[in-house]
């Protein structure tokens, strides 16, 4: 829809109605109405809010953007949600300075998706700092453990997951940072006292739940792992609150992880399981099920092959 506004020499934009100037102004590409939010303090008031939440899915976009943070520093300071989607994006690496200094002028940012892209994160993970981050998603790999220990008391809501420009689920077995551990070795851990809810590798769940907050838990379990169900299990009943949601995601059944979640998180009230492999071998597994059908507190048992995409949701 295109608009055009006629209006005399004594007239200026601003001086229309409010809602007349969101309905032009929201037309705009998100640079476009940065700069003109920055070059006027009317609109830039009515904005604030819109520019609240920030979503970029094409590199020109974000470039452009990350250049108008650095110009605009009151623009900025609105900004509480960033997420970036979509990739993998080529020519990443020649606007590395740009992206780096621009994302980290949000001082005030909540939340940050940066989980499609393990490059464009790998610029800002070694020394962005977000004092007010609650909320974030990452692609596993390195960089996670920094990051995580900058933002350690004020991130409640954690995900950890493959980047679309990354290996896939393998990169959360077998990537080079201080929770990568050789067999016989055990996790950092890392205290988080106001992590809630959390999805990710085990390698990263062993290290981040004992002592948090943590009440729903998605873990993927890996193919080959150096804690058993038990340890981990364990180790997340160490919340200080309890887990009442747990959400497997495995490359094939295993019952050991129903009797170890029987002995060790017996509180549960959702349990689900998602299987990555096509294999059907599940029967035993199914035998298995009364395990944990008569725990006290169980309300449902979830059994999914299906797709992952939902388990990207916190």
């Amino acid at each position: 829809m295109a608009y055009c506004l006629k209006c005399s020499n004594s007239t200026t934009l601003p001086t229309f109605p409010e809602e007349l100037l969101l309905e032009v102004t929201n037309q705009l590409q998100l640079v476009d109405l940065l700069s003109i939010c920055e070059t006027d303090r009317h609109i830039r008031k009515i904005h604030l809010k819109t520019l609240q939440s920030i979503t970029f899915d094409d590199l020109e976009q974000i470039v452009d953007c990350c250049k108008m943070f650095l110009l605009c520093p009151e623009v900025v300071k609105s900004v509480k949600e960033l997420q970036i989607v979509g990739g993998p994006y080529t020519r990443l690496k020649q606007w590395q300075q740009t992206l780096a200094d621009g994302i980290r002028k949000l001082a005030n940012l909540q939340s940050l998706n940066i989980v499609d892209s393990q490059e464009l994160f790998s610029f800002i993970s070694n020394d962005a700092y977000f004092p007010h981050l609650t909320t974030c998603a990452l692609p596993c790999g390195p960089g996670v453990d920094s990051f995580l220990k900058r933002h350690s008391t004020t991130i409640s809501h954690l995900r950890v997951l493959p980047a679309l420009d990354g290996p896939g689920w393998e990169c959360c077995e077998d990537y080079d940072t201080d929770w990568h551990m050789p067999e016989g070795c055990h996790a950092q851990r890392l205290h988080m006292p106001n992590l809630k809810i959390f999805a990710g590798p085990l390698v990263v769940a062993y290290s981040v739940i004992p002592y948090s907050k943590v009440h729903t838990a998605t873990i993927y379990w890996g193919e080959s792992r150096t804690i058993s169900f038990r340890d981990a299990l364990a180790a997340f009943a160490q919340s200080t609150v309890p887990i009442v949601e747990l959400r497997n995601i495995m490359w094939s059944m295993n019952t050991d992880l129903l009797v170890a979640v029987a002995e060790e998180i017996p509180q549960l009230k959702r349990l689900l399981f998602r299987k990555l492999s096509s294999a059907a071998n599940d029967d035993d597994f199914l035998e298995n099920m009364y395990r944990v059908r008569e725990l006290p507190s169980l309300e449902f048992v979830g059994f999914d092959t299906k797709r992952l995409a939902a388990w990207s949701e916190l």
